[in-house]
């Protein structure tokens, strides 16, 4: 038995899809087609809009990635700038103490000469003459002279080098901290620049899943519309154009038996809970022919897990009639058979109340009560 005694979702689908206008008329058909299309040119609107966003976030990247680049470029240059002072802070660094070691050498020297001629002039130049000639003492007292005058004149030249080398020195220290302050300001330009793509990434991944989601769903939506016009076609094709007469209360019943499941309200025997069935189920003895209760076309003949085979005849004028619960089925889709021909035999045990065959009539997509069309028993 049908649960709640509705087809199943799997049915419906092939109602909907496959068979010609069984539960939907080409109106509607052609109605949902063009709700398709309509769909289709909203989503394509919005995914035009999340294409133009990525094209735009692209470019956004990109351009980031060109400020970056130059970041790292001129990063680059200070790093070798400072290089370059650190060096020359260093050459400088070193050529000063070279200056002040000669410095200190000659103002040694300078020391000990000056305690010479202290020491000369507590002797006498009586004495020291006494010592040696007046021409000795002369240029010897001449020599030191010079000698003398040359290391002041030397000391004079390497103090104001020695100056203009601590000038100099303070002038490079003052550009590494610059060129160090620079650098720390790039890095900070650069960190920022650099979180400022990491957010652009992030709206452009996102933008681009959306973009890819809308182009699937745009995808799926022209395939249904596809699907959907082929089977407006098709049902165009194959409606029903001979016209079978059916007249309520003499329609024969497909097989003889028990009505243990009415259209409707009922109570359900395995839970007692009250459900509602779209059409009615005869018990039967296993292997029990059922027959066509009007001449029609055969729509849909097919297996259904849990439910057996199923067949569906289109009576014209929206009329259909569905039987299900069969073990097997003798007539084929799109084969005409006329009221009272064969269609097949009920299964075996295939419901709490043992072989039944589940029949349900409709008219266009409604059910309708049996017992009003079917000749009373």
């Amino acid at each position: 038995m049908f649960k709640n005694g509705r087809l199943p979702f799997l049915i419906i689908l092939c109602l909907l899809y496959c068979l010609p206008s069984f539960g939907a008329s080409v109106r509607e058909k052609e109605h949902k087609l063009r709700r398709i299309k309509a769909q289709i040119k909203s989503v394509g609107i919005i995914l035009r809009k999340k294409q133009r966003e990525e094209a735009k976030l692209q470019r956004e990247v990109r351009k980031i990635e060109i400020q970056i680049e130059h970041l790292k470029q001129q990063e680059q240059a200070l790093k070798t700038k400072i290089a370059q002072i650190s060096k020359e802070i260093q050459k400088t660094n070193r050529e000063k103490n070279r200056l002040q070691k000669k410095l200190n050498q000659i103002q040694n020297r300078i020391q000990q000469r000056l305690l010479a001629i202290y020491q000369w002039e507590r002797i006498g130049p009586l004495n020291l003459i006494a010592i040696q000639s007046v021409s000795q003492y002369l240029l010897s007292s001449a020599y030191l002279e010079q000698l003398i005058s040359k290391d002041r004149t030397l000391i004079l030249k390497y103090t104001s080098i020695n100056q203009d080398l601590t000038t100099s020195s303070i002038a490079l220290k003052g550009k590494l901290r610059e060129l160090q302050e620079k650098q720390k300001e790039l890095n900070r330009l650069k960190t920022q620049i650099t979180h400022q793509k990491i957010e652009k990434d992030r709206l452009l991944k996102k933008v681009k899943r959306l973009r890819l989601k809308y182009a699937r769903r745009i995808k799926r939506l022209k395939k249904n519309a596809l699907r959907l016009e082929r089977v407006i076609k098709r049902l165009k094709k194959q409606r029903l154009k001979k016209r079978v007469k059916i007249v309520r209360g003499h329609m024969p019943w497909p097989v003889r038996g028990k009505v243990v499941v009415p259209f409707g309200q009922y109570r359900d025997k395995l839970t007692g809970r009250f459900l509602v069935s779209n059409g009615i189920e005869i018990k039967v003895a296993p292997n029990t022919p059922f027959r066509a209760v009007a001449a029609g076309k055969v729509v849909y003949a097919n297996w259904l897990y849990s439910y057996g085979n199923i067949i569906i005849i289109d009576h014209g004028r929206g009329y259909y009639t569905l039987y299900a619960h069969a073990i097997s089925l003798y007539k084929k889709e799109g084969q005409w058979v006329n009221a009272g021909d064969i269609l097949g035999r009920v299964g075996g045990k295939n419901s709490v109340y043992g072989t039944t065959l589940y029949f349900e009539l409709r008219h266009h997509s409604k059910p309708i009560d049996p017992f009003v069309w079917l000749k009373p028993q």
